[in-house]
């Protein structure tokens, strides 16, 4: 996109639709943006390995101007510092100017990222490629100079692959949604507190001609909505099955 068009965060207010662009939180292949102790968390899903990012506005709720900063993240020592601020044109070559390997201290492939139940936490996922099946991640201690990392599920093809969206539910649940699992997409959710593959509870499989996602619980927390997505996986003609559609699922979440 020469003309870069798309690469950035926009804000839309639902009542009149009046569309801002937020070009302070960065250009890059956004997935998705989560809020959590005071500043704004993104995710970089241009598919290879990229860096996280956190954002801090200039003035409160006023997202057009602010400090955009990139995660060092250390894997032996599973803490990650805050470099910047960055330029918001290029931040990630504002990273990799700074000497900092992103294969090194970054993640394969950003999707998910949600703050956790008591939104001083966050969710994140690296959905991985090739012979990697991806993992979920957990960051604690969020601080402005660094914050703390913890693998909590380790993707093993047969019980978690490609993991994509997150959302906690209204009981702290962690639900976590596949985009390219190996015989079609699986909805898995890892109860509060635990951690492992092992613990994964199988919700729901998915037609493997569409892709589970965006997942939101209603406030009373006994409807959850989702989206089925077809995509170039789907047959042509596409079925009426096969249809994009969005679905509402009643229960005690």
């Amino acid at each position: 996109d020469p003309g870069r068009r798309s690469g950035w965060v926009w804000e839309v207010d639902p009542a009149t639709g009046k569309a801002t662009k937020l070009t302070g939180m960065g250009f890059m292949s956004h997935e998705q943006v989560a809020f959590a102790a005071g500043s704004w968390y993104l995710s970089d899903d241009q598919g290879d390995f990229r860096f996280m990012y956190r954002f801090d506005p200039a003035s409160g709720g006023d997202l057009r101007t602010g400090d955009l900063y990139g995660l060092k993240f250390d894997r032996t020592t599973m803490t990650g510092t805050w470099v910047g601020p960055l330029d918001p044109t290029d931040p990630h070559a504002a990273m990799v100017s700074r000497g900092i390997s992103v294969s090194t201290y970054g993640f394969w492939k950003g999707e998910g990222i949600v703050p956790g139940h008591d939104r001083g936490s966050l969710f994140f996922t690296e959905s991985a490629s090739s012979t990697n099946p991806g993992n979920v991640w957990e960051f604690t201690h969020l601080r402005p100079d660094g914050l703390r990392g913890e693998m909590i599920v380790a993707g093993d093809f047969a019980r978690l692959s490609r993991p994509d969206n997150l959302r906690t539910s209204p009981s702290g649940d962690l639900f976590i949604y596949e985009d390219g699992g190996t015989g079609g997409d699986q909805i898995w959710v890892l109860p509060k507190g635990e951690t492992g593959a092992d613990n994964l509870i199988l919700f729901a499989n998915v037609n493997p001609a569409l892709e589970p996602t965006g997942p939101w619980f209603a406030k009373n927390g006994k409807v959850l909505y989702m989206s089925l997505q077809g995509g170039p996986e789907s047959p042509k003609p596409v079925p009426a099955t096969m249809n994009s559609r969005v679905i509402a699922i009643t229960g005690n979440f």
